[in-house]
């Protein structure tokens, strides 16, 4: 992934959050973004053929929004964990902003080549799903049905998957997730270890970049 970035400043404050909305959650960069920015000034996605998709920040506010709904219609609760299984890089934005604004903890997961037993990497969501203890596995309509056939031919029970496209589907849901800041915001799924990241090492990380820049992403 490559990032070109065009600057652009706001730093929120106590005086100026709108109800609901917590002047220290790492959310409020989400919020404000789309309601300062010019126009002009999106996202935008560079595929592996080279082609571009551009979403604006009003877009992507109202897809997590949606993507919140959708996860909290399946019936999850905050600090529940969700697997992705995202190679779209505008489905996982979309994806992590909705976990995040709805108190969910995103855990990316490779994709594998080819989702067989025999595969390595298909093994590492067998074993991360596993290990957190049956998280809903969030991925793609193109995916979803080889996913769907490897947890069969493991008898994994209880797999669930949901894909970004029908969790588009949804009616933005309004209500943010009141965070804590050592609330749990990451997990990076592993067979021996995971990485974990609270909202405030993530706020550290990315107070900055949200203050100060858009993004092309590849």
């Amino acid at each position: 992934m490559r990032v070109i970035c065009t600057r652009t400043t706001f730093i929120p404050s106590a005086n100026n959050s709108p109800q609901g909305v917590d002047a220290h959650s790492i959310c409020t960069h989400l919020y404000y973004t789309p309601h300062r920015c010019n126009l002009n000034e999106s996202i935008i996605y560079i595929k592996s053929d080279g082609s571009e998709t551009v979403q604006s920040y009003p877009e992507l506010w109202q897809d997590a929004q949606r993507i919140v709904a959708g996860l909290r219609n399946i019936g999850l609760k905050p600090q529940d964990k969700v697997i992705f299984q995202l190679e779209d890089n505008q489905d996982f934005i979309c994806a992590f902003w909705g976990c995040v604004l709805g108190g969910f903890v995103p855990v990316p997961v490779s994709i594998a080549p080819i989702y067989e037993p025999a595969n390595n990497t298909a093994s590492k969501l067998q074993n991360t799903w596993q290990m957190l203890e049956k998280p809903l596995v969030l991925t793609s309509s193109t995916l979803a049905a080889d996913i769907d056939n490897f947890s069969r031919v493991l008898n994994l029970e209880n797999f669930k998957i949901a894909t970004v496209d029908q969790l588009l589907k949804c009616e933005p849901d309004l209500e943010l997730h009141q965070s804590e800041l050592e609330d749990l915001a990451l997990v990076n799924g592993g067979i021996f270890q995971r990485i974990k990241s609270t909202l405030s090492s993530v706020y550290s990380r990315e107070t900055k970049p949200f203050n100060r820049f858009n993004h092309t992403i590849r």
